[in-house]
């Protein structure tokens, strides 16, 4: 698909240049009501969204110093609950919300709400043009000087043009198929040490052995979900039996990978792994809704053996995954699919902590989804 709509060298640069000037000027007609939600005396700050983009864009926010008056959501089932500490009223609340700045934390939903506030005539913003905006100068040194080629620009101004616009046409029009294998040091590579951080059911292990004739080393399969990790094993069996592997040569774990051993809670209604045992404090965990689940440093899993090849999509915990492989990263220098749309913090700090780790790590970004969903950064030393 990307090649029918950026055919030749000239229209690639083209749409460079054109691209990374419509971002410049979609954040600075915003600056004025991002001064407005810098200086908070001003205004009241709500986030709607009380769920997981919600809360990135909380935290983010109180770590850049701007206070939360509440936040909002159309569940009606989450009126007068409280969110992080924080009430979450009712988007018909007016005599509240029409003094307010509202940011807009929904991700794919964004511009439903925009219209639906608008009707109220309540002025709103996405948090994803917040954040942009607020770091336009950290994404321009990834884009020109991280990425390497213009194809990974033009995708990351895509997937940026989505997040400041609310419309999933710009990333519709760069999405493209074979998701982590998608660039050729990525495949028929042979004797690969696999780690599949996020194995879901075990699609991408299997994509992963048809695209190498099932030549390879090892392969270390980390899934959470019980229900996830069983298909996967069913699936496992069955490609041993098809391709004559030895079962050994792939070992399943039924656990995540994070920054160091611990156990977090997984709700167990998704696949997110994000509430750490070590750090829960004084919340109340429902055990109906949480399951407890082992997390691995990837550093002292392997125990000095290596990975040649590390595939991560684990619901926004990517970046600690990373900090906890830097000696395997450092020592074998592995090729790595990363998932980067789960946060967008993610978009800035997975590529500048790779650059920090090796600088010889070249990078480009491909988009494998129609929606603002399956962006990955492929980085690789030649």
């Amino acid at each position: 698909m990307f090649s029918k709509h950026y055919g030749s060298n000239k229209m690639i640069i083209d749409k460079v240049a054109e691209s990374w000037e419509d971002i410049i000027q979609l954040c600075m007609a915003q600056e004025k009501n991002i001064a407005k939600i810098k200086d908070d005396s001003e205004s009241k700050i709500v986030i709607f969204g009380a769920g997981t983009q919600g809360r990135m864009a909380f935290t983010y926010l109180k770590q850049c110093g701007i206070n939360i008056y509440c936040f909002t959501d159309n569940n009606p089932d989450k009126h007068g609950t409280f969110f992080e500490g924080l009430p979450i009223l009712s988007p018909n609340a007016t005599s509240v919300l029409s003094e307010s700045i509202i940011l807009i934390a929904a991700r794919n939903g964004s511009l439903q709400i925009q219209k639906q506030l608008k009707k109220s005539k309540i002025h709103s913003l996405t948090f994803d043009t917040f954040f942009i905006t607020n770091n336009l100068l950290r994404i321009s040194y990834v884009r020109n000087n991280l990425l390497k080629d213009d194809r990974s620009r033009i995708i990351y101004d895509a997937i940026l043009k989505t997040m400041l616009t609310g419309d999933n046409y710009y990333c519709s029009l760069v999405m493209e198929n074979n998701q982590y294998f998608a660039i050729p040091e990525f495949i028929h590579i042979g004797n690969d040490h696999f780690v599949d951080a996020g194995a879901y059911v075990g699609d991408t292990l299997e994509r992963f052995i048809w695209n190498n004739s099932g030549i390879f080393k090892t392969i270390y399969a980390f899934e959470p979900g019980n229900n996830q990790f069983n298909a996967m094993r069913y699936r496992v069996d069955r490609l041993c039996k098809e391709w004559s592997i030895s079962k050994r040569t792939i070992i399943c774990e039924n656990a995540g990978l994070s920054d160091k051993n611990d156990i977090f809670y997984m709700n167990t209604s998704s696949v997110l792994a994000n509430i750490s045992l070590s750090n829960t404090n004084n919340i109340l965990i429902d055990e109906a809704q949480f399951q407890k689940i082992p997390c691995y440093s990837l550093d002292n899993y392997l125990a000095d053996r290596p990975a040649t090849f590390i595939k991560a999509d684990i619901e926004g915990m990517e970046l600690a995954m990373l900090y906890g492989a830097k000696k395997t990263i450092q020592h074998y220098k592995p090729k790595m699919a990363l998932s980067i749309y789960h946060n967008p913090l993610h978009l800035i700090e997975i590529a500048e902590y790779v650059h920090s780790l090796n600088p010889e790590y070249q990078m480009a970004i491909r988009h494998h989804s129609p929606i603002f969903a399956e962006s990955v950064l492929y980085c690789w030393i030649p």
